[in-house]
């Protein structure tokens, strides 16, 4: 058990009991994208015919828990949003979930989840696999988007917004209802497919907060954006009262030119 801030991380022995009497949202994935290898093995530990996998000595796992807290703080730090209910449970029927957290998106309740992924996974295939995990806990929790804020090993974060869709979602869950019913009767969910998740914009919201050369950049912008949008002002009407037959004219301070082919400059005068 892992304790940051006053919250719990990793699995109680009622958890771990609860992962076998319920379909859980972490288990979505293999569930319904997870090929029939995973699934028949996940529905062997269901149904108590093999033990759940250890993963205290899988690295990529672990690492995944002890920067959980810190992705969440990393993302509020960087997107200005408040996240609370940090790993509330909630469960439903068959279906459980544990939430990384909830905060609040275009003035309408967003699930976040966080995930650590190595330098090397392909983030927007990894992304896509985590689809069904993040329609279960937009269903138990009756929210209609989901955040989910991802830790790269480059070192690199950012935040994917996914929006609920309803096709989607009624998939995941007649999917894991068959899985579910296939672990009462004891059947081998053999004849179960794979469903391919819907695709994900390739424009990804970023907050830069964060980036000390962005951070320069827009506070020369902003000190300077009046000035510019006046200069543009002023350079339009100084080349509307240029005479027509002008080639030159100069005053106070600034002399323009007209070239051969009708184009106009205007410059500070030497």
């Amino acid at each position: 058990m892992l304790v940051i801030d006053g919250v719990t991380y990793g699995l109680t022995g009622g958890d771990l009991q609860d992962r076998l009497d319920y379909i859980n949202a972490s288990e979505a994935p293999t569930i319904v994208n997870g090929g029939p290898e995973k699934r028949h093995k996940l529905w062997l530990q269901k149904t108590g015919q093999a033990a759940p996998d250890n993963l205290d000595e899988v690295l990529i796992v672990q690492m995944g828990s002890y920067t959980e807290a810190f992705n969440v703080h990393w993302f509020e730090r960087t997107s200005g949003l408040k996240v609370i209910d940090r790993q509330r449970v909630i469960k439903d029927g068959f279906l459980r979930c544990t939430l990384d957290g909830m905060t609040t998106y275009r003035d309408a309740d967003c699930v976040v989840e966080a995930k650590f992924m190595s330098a090397y996974a392909n983030k927007e295939e990894r992304i896509l696999s985590y689809m069904p995990q993040l329609f279960v806990q937009m269903h138990l929790s009756k929210a209609r988007q989901a955040i989910l804020t991802v830790l790269n090993g480059s070192p690199s974060h950012e935040w994917v917004l996914i929006d609920w869709e309803e096709a989607y979602a009624a998939t995941v869950l007649r999917h894991l209802s068959d899985f579910h019913t296939c672990v009462q009767l004891r059947t081998p969910p053999d004849g179960m497919q794979d469903v391919v998740p819907p695709p994900i914009s390739a424009m990804k919201t970023y907050n830069m907060t964060g980036n000390n050369e962005w951070a320069l950049h827009a506070v020369d912008w902003l000190t300077n954006k009046g000035a510019a949008d006046a200069f543009k002002v002023a350079d339009k009407g100084i080349k509307a009262v240029l005479p027509e037959d002008a080639l030159e004219a100069s005053g106070h301070g600034i002399t323009v030119k007209r070239s051969k082919n009708s184009a106009i400059s205007i410059r500070i005068t030497k």
